[in-house]
């Protein structure tokens, strides 16, 4: 399999093109927090109403583009010439996602009313840090 890596820009480069094709699939630690909170897979976290919306897919489970997720990085990156191998970025952005949704279970199983507010989400994320 050829090597691949990914510029400053965020965009990857490879001998071998391959559509970037978002297929659905099962994740445990997100369903536990949907059935813990009554959260909804996208949108708005409503706290009663667990069915997936119109056009929704109850398996999907939406994630940061890959392209956004490399240029986050690289923004960080101390050294302009730093790489990072699709797998490195892949395993990053697993982490982010079960992050994000640790914070929204959390956040949803303390909240009081039906829509989560930023502050809401503020407020658990340095236990939810620390705890990482």
């Amino acid at each position: 399999m050829p090597r691949e890596s990914t510029s400053r820009g965020g965009k990857a480069s490879s001998s071998s093109t391959r559509p970037n094709a978002t297929k659905p699939r099962a994740n445990n630690t997100s369903d536990r927090w949907q059935k813990a909170s009554g959260a909804s897979r996208t949108g708005d976290v409503d706290m009663d109403n667990d069915s997936p919306g119109p056009g929704e897919d109850a398996n999907e489970v939406k994630r940061i583009p890959d392209d956004l997720l490399t240029r986050i990085l690289h923004d960080f990156f101390q050294r302009e010439d730093t790489r990072m191998s699709k797998a490195a970025n892949h395993a990053v952005g697993k982490y982010f996602e079960i992050f994000v949704q640790e914070a929204i279970a959390r956040t949803a199983q303390e909240s009081d009313g039906r829509f989560l507010e930023v502050e809401d989400l503020e407020k658990i994320v340095p236990q939810l840090l620390m705890d990482v």
